[in-house]
């Protein structure tokens, strides 16, 4: 508790720093508004990655029939399973990563060292 208790404290001269950025953060959050407006949010969707390569598609698709939805995918995306459940659109895909780009794990090896013996003939000297 005297964490919660002494964090503002700490921060107390922070605010300082931040006079006259309010404006800013006024543009920046306008600007955002403004560049998301024309992308499409119709029909609400969401994604959620169940996995490294599976993922499930939730789209609400109220007042539209089986014969009015369509589906189509990518070359490397398969479907494991589609159902529409009161107006939600659930669709379970598999990302197939072709062999030729998946990681590969190679071995480095250690090669030997040569040991090199060289021998010397030292003569008396006297």
């Amino acid at each position: 508790m005297t964490f919660i208790l002494q964090l503002p404290q700490a921060l107390k001269d922070f605010d300082k720093f931040f006079v006259g950025y309010d404006d800013q953060f006024n543009r920046l959050a306008k600007l955002h508004d403004d560049l998301t407006k024309g992308i499409p949010n119709y029909p609400p969707y969401n994604i959620r990655k169940t996995s490294d390569n599976t993922y499930v598609i939730e789209l609400a698709v109220a007042g539209f029939g089986k014969q009015e939805i369509d589906i189509t995918l990518d070359d490397h995306i398969e479907i494991q399973d589609a159902a529409l459940v009161n107006g939600m659109l659930k669709i379970a895909l598999e990302r197939i990563i072709p062999e030729h780009k998946k990681p590969k794990k190679i071995e480095v090896k250690e090669k030997e060292s040569k040991t090199i013996k060289k021998e010397f003939l030292v003569e008396d000297a006297e």
